[in-house]
This record gives structure tokens, C-alpha cells and sequence, in this order.
């Protein structure tokens, strides 16, 4: 059984937050089924328990903490980091018996280099409720020094592929077969949304688009373009993906504000990829800064005049 996250930073003696900071130190292990069952018989007052992540890990409340077990199963990621740690002692190192309330059951404890790769290796997950906390967490292992360090480089490759299962869009193709079947009714034209929210005198997309391309954009052109353009591109990609998925097909459900904070999330995560969203994780922070106040009357009232066309009525 190993010890990740928060609590195996402690026992490395290091700390997440500054201590005026109050936080909640949950246990998060990796284990094999059979360690979890001896594991919850020595839990006590348990008030709950159920599976989540597509039945890969089990939680277990009790009236003071939390235990979250990822299961390592026959062939997985997490049963590979099990045999690693094992024979590994720069990877994890074995805990005491008097260990909380497992003793008896064999206890590895993480080191930070392998939390940050675990960090590191689920960062972009689609829809992840904790994706700001492991943004924090992963930008703090790393102002500590930490790496994926060598004995884990293959195993990250294949821990990154098992955690992002799903499909990325592709951005070299035909602008129609960009926004084919992606589940998304489309009310008006998504080129019309980018010229609302534009920030300076056009799109900022339009400033490092590839040469011949209508959807994919050119990494040499975009790090060319100034800062300000650079950042504009991703608060731009923030508005407009706000606006359509969220405040014209829901109106009233949201705030604009709130709309365009998780949009950029999902800009940070799942619905751009390579440098593009390498660049927007990295400077979140800074593109939150710049929260473009009025952007949703600006298209309403764009809309009104005509400049936002519905697609519905270019093509009757």
C-alpha cells in the first residue's frame, strides 16, 4: 500500500500551504483490493463509503477524515507504481509499523518527486473538480525542485496516456469538420463570437493562424506575437467558448464571470492542447487578471445589431 498526496508530503516534512492557510489532510492511497479490505477493517467510525472514478478507486468517510484508495488493478498504472516502489527506495520509502492506524499492513510512503509526477501526470484532466488545487500543487512541488525523476520516466508516459482517454479535438482539418459531431448545437458563427470578444483591433486567433489553415494555428507565429496578444488569445478563447456553450444556449444559468472562469479552466485543460494550453496553464493566473468585464453585453448588444449572425437564418 503507498501513501500519496498531501499527507506523504507531510511525513517528507515538507508543506503545501503557508500555515495561516487551513486545510484539510485526507489520506490518499494506491493499494491492491486485497490491502484496501484489511485497510477499512481497521478504519473506524466510518460513516460511508462508495466507489468513484469508474470503480479505478473506493472512498471511505469517517466522522474526521477522509480515505481515498486508488485500487491497483491487474495490469494498471497503479499496479506497476506498486511493484516500483517496492524495490525503489529513492521512488518511496517503507513506513514505520506505528504508521496511523494500518499497522500490520505493508506501507510504502511517497517521496515528492513522485507525488509531483503524479501531480504532473493528471494536471490537464478533463472536468476535474480539483483542477485549481492540483494546479497549486503542482506549481509548489516544483518551485521545491522536484522532477519526474528517471526510474519513473516510462511510467509516467503511460500513467499521462491511461488518464486522458478521451480524444483531443483535431485542429488540422476544414473548419465544418471541426465542429462536426462534438455534441454542441451551434446558434450562431463561432468566428462571429471571437470578433465580439476581440480585445484589440481584431482576434487575437487571427495574429498566429498557420499559413492556409481555418482552424489550426502556427506555435512559431503565436510566440512571435507579443505578450499581450498572447495572453488576449487565450482570454478571447475563454469568452467565446462561454458564450456558446454557456450563456446563450443557458441563459440566466450562470454570470458571465463565472461562465468565462470555467471556460478558461476547460481552455487549461481539455478543449485546446499542446502549446496552446501548455501557455494558458502557465500563466492562468495572469489571464485571470484580465477578465474581460462587459464581454457578454458586448455580444448581446453585437447580436441586436446584426454584427453576430445566427446560422440559422445565413443559411435559409
Amino acid at each position: 500500500m503507498l501513501l500519496v498526496g498531501s499527507r506523504a508530503l507531510r511525513h517528507a516534512g515538507a508543506q503545501y500551504l503557508t500555515p495561516d492557510v487551513k486545510r484539510q489532510w485526507d489520506f490518499d492511497f494506491i493499494s491492491t483490493y486485497e490491502e484496501f479490505v484489511a485497510a477499512k477493517k481497521k478504519i473506524k467510525n466510518i460513516t460511508r463509503s462508495y466507489p468513484t472514478n469508474k470503480g479505478k478507486a473506493i472512498v471511505v468517510h469517517t466522522q474526521s477524515a477522509i480515505y481515498e484508495f486508488e485500487i491497483a488493478w491487474p495490469g494498471s498504472t497503479a499496479e506497476e507504481l506498486l511493484s516500483i516502489c517496492k524495490v525503489d527506495n529513492s521512488i518511496a520509502r517503507p513506513a514505520e509499523m506505528s504508521f496511523d492506524v494500518f499497522s500490520g499492513i505493508e506501507t510504502f510512503i511517497a517521496r515528492p518527486n513522485l507525488i509531483f509526477t503524479l501531480k504532473k501526470s493528471h494536471r490537464f484532466l478533463k472536468d476535474s473538480p480539483h483542477f485549481l488545487k492540483t494546479m497549486l500543487d503542482f506549481r509548489h512541488l516544483r518551485s521545491m525542485g522536484c522532477e519526474v525523476p528517471e526510474a519513473l520516466t516510462e511510467w509516467y508516459k503511460k500513467r499521462e496516456k491511461s488518464t486522458y482517454w478521451y480524444k483531443m479535438p483535431k485542429l488540422d482539418v476544414k473548419k465544418d469538420e471541426f465542429f462536426k459531431d462534438d455534441g454542441i448545437k451551434y446558434i450562431v458563427f463561432h468566428d462571429d463570437i471571437h470578433e465580439s470578444v476581440k480585445r484589440f483591433d481584431r482576434p487575437a486567433y487571427t495574429y498566429y493562424m498557420k499559413d492556409g489553415a481555418e482552424v489550426q494555428t502556427d506555435k512559431n507565429k503565436f510566440f512571435a506575437c507579443p505578450r499581450e496578444i498572447q495572453l488576449a488569445g487565450v482570454v478571447e478563447e475563454a469568452a467565446t467558448l462561454a458564450i456558446e456553450r454557456s450563456l446563450l444556449p443557458l441563459p440566466g444559468a450562470w454570470t458571465p464571470k463565472y461562465a468565462w472562469t470555467f471556460a478558461l479552466n476547460k481552455v487549461c485543460s481539455s478543449i485546446t492542447g499542446g502549446y496552446f494550453r501548455a501557455f494558458a496553464y502557465e500563466n492562468y493566473f495572469d489571464v485571470l487578471n484580465l477578465y474581460p468585464e462587459g464581454y457578454w453585453e458586448k455580444f448581446q448588444k453585437d447580436l441586436a445589431e446584426g454584427k453576430v449572425r445566427y446560422i440559422e437564418q445565413e443559411n435559409n
